[in-house]
């Protein structure tokens, strides 16, 4: 089966109910059912609704629900991998060792090549692969320059053998890249059939989500087990398939399906966007099968909005959205602008937190942002929380600003922000210390009573440099001669709540999360802004006429996932267009609006993300 699904037409309900009811009447032990996505979050989500469909507690053998990643590690390469790797193990361990793409680690010099290659150097085993679709390597490191390079060289046979030579090497001592493990995968299942067999049997029912992310070796794996029998059904929305840099091409899996004589379905009804928004996603990516809105509530009389601004007036962008969210009364902690690139959401993201100036306020915010679990918030949280405690105990100590404010005394930066984080969990564990929603007076109190207790803690894990600090209780006030540090509330504000006064201090900026439109696959949202990069250079799919230009395109579908969040209002922020544009625009669905800056009022409440 495959299952075509709008965006908002359920289709996670429709996967865990599927689930739900054939694992309730399974009876194949030890054979079971694997639910395969592509995200952990995705993969909990679809546990929780099977679960509350099954009646089942915990999903445990004999089935799976989680990653594809995780599927083939867990059941393919780290079980088996030594047959093709010959890698012998240790202490009777023979799993595999991921290594990234971008490290660069002292040991890998043992595994470069013996040739430069491009006059780049000599590559590192774990900067390339073999891609078994072109049977061609492929450099993929941190370094696009150096890959671009490598990649136009037409390799001589030669430089082949001298890279096959280099990573049979770095396989056999245990090591391998996400994309190397895919390889090992598809070797195992076809040079050894019997193992392909054994698995369909011991998976004779497989379910894969977001079947449009399948990058063409991965179907070639599952290829290999319904060849012996295992049932395959895709679920997903091929206009979703954004990953292209990952080699993951929608008319592939269109390709696979039609080959093999998929029974295709439809999902097309659309319980999240209102109608014009679902037509404005049809118009992107030129759908002919018209997706029908069954929107709750009050439709919006201009859901679609496009704002133009200056190149140069980006950062305002976050302060006009969130007064036109006020405007209609939109929830912000349920809206969000979105871009193409990570260096448009820094410059639009403003840096307010690192100029709180006292450090109660530091510490406020730094358990705040801790406490929303997100991302972006975590980084801010870990340089406000960096800075508090270098101030109160490693006073006199030069810091690192760019690591975190590491005193010198701390010799690795990892390990200083590994024992922050540890710290912070601790802290937001407790429940008197991570309540900022009491006074100043009464919380602390608290820091006094119990900081010093878990920075303690987080440290007893990460070396002597820390363990053996000595982490001195904080004090209301210090006596002559006493050398522990000071914490008490700020000055005439004892009976105020601690995370209203710290905000009220804090720079002002719109309560909002700014992120990329990868993060928010998935997302329902009630508003979203998508925010298009200045100009073309540089960018292939960032652009907003690059949205609308190819509706085969992958800049149409990143565009097209962006714009299916919301279910109540898209905007899309542009730079200024020329008239014929604007009218390009109104064709889609657009209401063109003219870009005012509005000064934000101050806020009584801090919402961060």
């Amino acid at each position: 089966m495959f299952l075509k699904a709008c965006p908002g037409s359920g289709k996670t309900e429709v996967v865990g109910l599927k689930a739900a009811y054939e694992m309730s009447k399974w009876v194949k032990t030890p054979g079971g059912i694997a639910v395969l996505t592509f995200t952990n979050n995705a993969a909990e989500v679809i546990e929780k609704r099977v679960s509350q469909f099954g009646g089942i507690a915990k999903i445990g053998f004999p089935h799976f629900i989680g990653t594809i990643d995780g599927w083939l590690h867990g059941y393919i390469a780290h079980p088996f991998a030594h047959i093709v790797t010959k890698y012998n193990g240790k202490s009777g361990d023979r799993s595999i060792r991921v290594i990234d793409n971008h490290s660069q680690a002292d040991f890998l010099h043992s595994f470069k090549t013996k040739n430069n290659l491009a006059q780049t150097g000599k590559p590192a085993a774990n900067e390339y692969y073999f891609d078994v679709e072109t049977k061609k390597y492929v450099f993929a490191s941190a370094n696009r320059n150096i890959d671009y390079k490598r990649n136009l060289q037409n390799l001589e046979m030669w430089q082949v053998d001298d890279l096959k030579n280099t990573k049979l090497k770095f396989k056999k001592a245990g090591f391998a890249t996400y994309q190397d493990i895919e390889h090992i995968c598809y070797e195992i299942l076809t040079e050894n059939t019997e193992h392909a067999r054994f698995l369909s049997i011991r998976f004779p029912l497989i379910i894969v989500d977001e079947c449009q992310d399948l990058s063409w070796i991965q179907m070639q794996i599952l290829d290999k087990m319904r060849c012996y029998g295992t049932v395959l059904h895709f679920i997903g929305d091929l206009n979703q398939a954004i990953y292209e840099f990952k080699k993951v091409e929608p008319e592939k899996v269109k390709k696979y399906a039609k080959e093999h004589e998929f029974n295709i379905l439809s999902l097309s009804n659309n319980y999240r966007n209102c109608q014009s928004i679902a037509n404005l996603c049809d118009t992107l990516v030129d759908n002919t099968d018209k997706v029908m809105s069954i929107h709750e509530g009050k439709q919006l009389e201009s859901p679609c909005v496009c704002v133009p601004f200056e190149k140069d007036d980006m950062m305002k962008l976050p302060i006009w959205f969130n007064e036109y969210l006020d405007r209609f009364g939109i929830d912000k902690q349920c809206s969000t602008i979105v871009t193409r690139s990570w260096a448009n959401v820094y410059r639009m993201r403003r840096a307010d937190y690192g100029q709180i100036k006292n450090y109660q306020g530091r510490l406020v915010m730094a358990i705040h942002l801790w406490k929303t679990g997100c991302r972006q918030a975590t980084g801010d949280a870990l340089k406000l929380f960096g800075r508090f405690v270098s101030e109160k105990f490693f006073p006199g100590e030069s810091t690192n600003s760019r690591e975190y404010y590491r005193p010198e005394s701390v010799d690795s930066a990892l390990i200083w922000r590994m024992f922050m984080a540890a710290a912070l969990r601790e802290c937001c564990q407790d429940e008197l210390l991570c309540n900022l929603e009491q006074n100043w007076k009464m919380w602390t109190q608290a820091v006094r009573d119990r900081l010093h207790k878990h920075l303690k803690t987080g440290a007893s894990n990460f070396g002597a440099t820390l363990s053996d600090f000595e982490f001195l209780p904080l004090v209301a006030g210090n006596k002559t001669g006493e050398s522990s540090p000071v914490f008490k509330a700020p000055s005439d504000e004892s009976n105020k709540q601690v995370l209203v006064a710290a905000s009220s201090n804090s720079s002002p900026q719109a309560a909002l999360r700014i992120t990329t439109i990868h993060n928010v696959k998935g997302e329902t949202l009630e508003a979203l802004m998508l925010v298009s990069s200045r100009d073309k250079s540089g960018t292939s799919d960032g652009y907003w006429t690059q949205w609308l230009d190819d509706p085969a395109s992958e800049a149409a579908r990143l565009a097209y996932v962006a714009s299916s969040r919301p279910r109540k209002l898209i905007i899309w922020a542009i730079p200024n267009p020329s008239k014929m544009e604007k009218d390009r625009l109104k064709k889609v669905g657009f209401q063109v609006l003219a870009f005012s800056t509005v000064v934000q009022k101050s806020q009584t409440k801090l919402d961060y993300f």
